[in-house]
């Protein structure tokens, strides 16, 4: 019913098929490198931590996000699972991170009902966490064949700099497969299989977002 906050520098977690079921407020999995922290320069905290093997995340609908990373750079989080999470959030949300890698991240409707909680209202969302005049964007974090499907929105993107996002797919949302604001600079999607989102695949207000060799039968709202 409490999340550990697990944002230990150099942390290393080999997972065997975890299943973290969570019943309390709040996101379900934590990584918050200045949580209860007064922050005053952006490298103070550089949590380089690494979750490894499949870890299933089971919200209720009282949580908040399924997976919050904030201020967590160079790490890793490996085959995550989203099962559902609390009404009105992300699976996973990311504030500031910075070369961060997200391996076969998965948030699918078509895996079987969502668990005990709500859908997620986006599969992923990257935004800022400012730190004094740096303006802590999410930059160049790679999610690799992530499997994004059956919610309302694919990935949200707004203070965001040249994050890849490469194989897999996004397909079966409720609105867009993509947005990004005007925040968004240089995002990358890279042989990704869009089908089936209700509104489109694409609706892109950032500026140099690149879109190779994806599957998409449908426009591209600029």
């Amino acid at each position: 019913s409490v999340a550990q906050n697990w944002a230990i520098d150099r942390l290393t977690v080999i997972s065997d098929g975890a299943r973290l079921r969570f019943t309390g407020t709040g996101p379900a999995f934590i990584c918050d490198g200045v949580a209860g922290t007064a922050v005053t320069n952006v490298a103070q905290y550089n949590y380089a931590v690494r979750w490894l093997g499949r870890t299933y995340i089971e919200g209720s609908a009282g949580s908040g996000a399924g997976m919050f990373i904030k201020s967590c750079h160079h790490a890793v989080f490996e085959n995550f699972n989203i099962r559902s999470c609390g009404t009105g959030y992300p699976a996973l949300n990311v504030k500031f991170a910075v070369c961060t890698s997200f391996p076969n991240f998965t948030v699918s409707g078509n895996e079987g009902a969502w668990f005990g909680g709500s859908t997620p209202t986006t599969g992923v969302l990257l935004e800022a966490f400012s730190i004094g005049a740096d303006p802590g964007q999410t930059s160049y974090c790679m999610f690799h064949n992530p499997i994004i499907e059956g919610v309302p929105t694919g990935v949200y993107l707004t203070g965001t700099l040249g994050n890849n996002f490469v194989g897999g797919t996004i397909e079966g949302c409720g609105g867009f497969g993509v947005m990004a604001s005007a925040g968004a600079q240089q995002d990358k999607f890279i042989g990704i299989d869009f089908e089936v989102n209700t509104l489109g695949d694409f609706s892109l207000a950032g500026w140099g977002m690149s879109i190779i060799d994806c599957d998409t039968l449908t426009l591209i709202a600029m």
